[in-house]
């Protein structure tokens, strides 16, 4: 477990950022490095600063929150990054989570669900909550019929499916199932493949819409 979190916020409405610090601040372990209120002015802020976890909203002026994801997880893989919005859009959330985003809350959250939202994806995990879930689900739902694509897993690779979507770590899961941290970290591998994904949170959206979980 890291013993200090360094945040980064993006986002370009004063008064939310103010809250928001108000809220990471009464955490001591979670340390707040650089605040932005656009892409650009992040992307020269991630330059001199360590950061563990990105707080981002995704309507901002100039670059806005997916081509920004998609920015840092290019030049920055090993951050973090929590989309923190308004934005209900299943098709939006999918398309975020599919870029590399590690996590997805919306702004009226409690601040205990964004708290843990932080911890989880510092320790390596995905965060994806029930009410972001079930904004998947009903998008799929709602769409004309088709034959969703459901690849051929194994037993042990749809319990390592469940357990990641439970955002467990891999040293979780392999505590759990009993097995070596290294076999956890294959079947992480072979799932990436099955359903032609770049990342976890890809891999959790990928298996929503084809019923798996």
């Amino acid at each position: 477990m890291i013993d200090k979190i360094n945040i980064a916020i993006v986002d370009d409405h004063p008064l939310f950022i103010e809250g928001i610090v108000s809220i990471l601040k009464e955490d001591k372990q979670i340390n707040i490095v650089g605040i932005a209120l656009s892409g650009a002015s992040l992307l020269e802020l991630l330059q001199h600063n360590e950061v563990n976890v990105l707080l981002s909203d995704i309507s901002m002026p100039g670059m806005n929150g997916l081509d920004l994801c998609k920015q840092i997880k290019k030049l920055y893989p090993n951050i973090g990054i929590l989309m923190l919005t308004m934005h209900e859009e299943p098709r939006i959330i999918s398309n975020l989570l599919k870029a590399g985003a590690n996590g997805y809350l919306f702004k009226n959250s409690p601040k205990e669900l964004i708290i843990n939202a932080i911890k989880t994806i510092a320790g390596g995990s995905i965060f994806v909550s029930d009410d972001v879930k079930e904004k998947i689900v009903f998008n799929i739902a709602n769409q004309p019929k088709q034959t969703p694509f459901v690849p051929k897993l194994s037993e042990r690779e749809k319990q390592v499916l469940l357990l990641v979507s439970q955002q467990l770590t891999t040293q979780q899961i392999a505590d759990t199932l009993i097995i070596s941290h290294h076999t956890v970290l294959s079947h992480r591998k072979n799932l990436l493949q099955k359903f032609d994904v770049q990342n976890t949170a890809g891999l959790i959206t990928k298996a929503i819409e084809a019923g798996l979980l």
